[in-house]
């Protein structure tokens, strides 16, 4: 805060035009107030001015960006544990993702002692943030050759760069092994029961 000496009864008032950011002219205003002081030996009563600025610019507030998911948040809604599923089914679900990071159905059978598990990416697997309602699918045996046996199916979210890296190598011969892929997170899972039919004309 500036002090200025001025004569008794005196009242200021200054604008003062100052550039703001990006080159816009604002209009400040200067509060004065004058307040008796003894530090002056004259005669005549000396004041003390105290300016307090004021600017009538408005701040313009930023708003924050969309905060980048740094953790995936998955739910499966569709099917439910201990649904039937035919041939093929569709699974559907909720999803928030990060960027480097994508959803994937394993499947194995539990009843034929075959511990190879089927991986299949869900659709447009390749654009994490455009998963947030999640739709893929999973196939369970040839024909009806299955029928009566249970499969349990798992939610996996896989690094994106080893979902691609699998997906090239699969392309002939599918996506399976013995174990989860080495980045997988199983987030969530259902045990699921084959009956006959092809399943959902979505499937085709």
């Amino acid at each position: 805060m500036r002090r200025l000496n001025v004569a008794a009864g005196a009242a200021v008032m200054v604008l003062l035009a100052a550039c703001g950011a990006g080159g816009s002219v604002g209009e400040r205003s200067v509060t004065v107030a004058a307040v008796p002081t003894t530090s002056a030996p004259s005669t005549s009563a000396s004041f003390a001015v105290q300016l307090q600025l004021s600017s009538s610019t408005p701040s313009v507030a930023t708003s924050p960006g969309t905060p980048v998911p740094t953790s995936a948040t998955v739910t499966l809604e569709a099917p439910r544990d201990g649904a039937p599923v035919r041939r093929c089914e569709v699974f559907r679900g909720r999803a928030v993702l990060p960027p480097t990071r994508t959803i994937v159905l394993g499947m194995r059978n539990l009843d034929n002692h075959d511990p190879t598990r089927y991986f299949e990416m869900i659709d447009d697997w390749e654009y994490p943030k455009d998963v947030q309602d999640w739709k893929g699918f999973q196939w369970f045996g040839s024909g009806d050759s299955s029928v009566g046996q249970r499969f349990r199916v798992e939610v996996l979210v896989v690094d994106l760069d080893e979902v691609k890296r699998a997906n090239a190598g699969g392309a002939t011969t599918g996506w399976h092994g013995a174990e989860n892929p080495r980045s997988a997170e199983v987030v969530a899972h259902v045990t699921l029961k084959r009956v006959a039919g092809a399943g959902p004309q979505e499937c085709s």
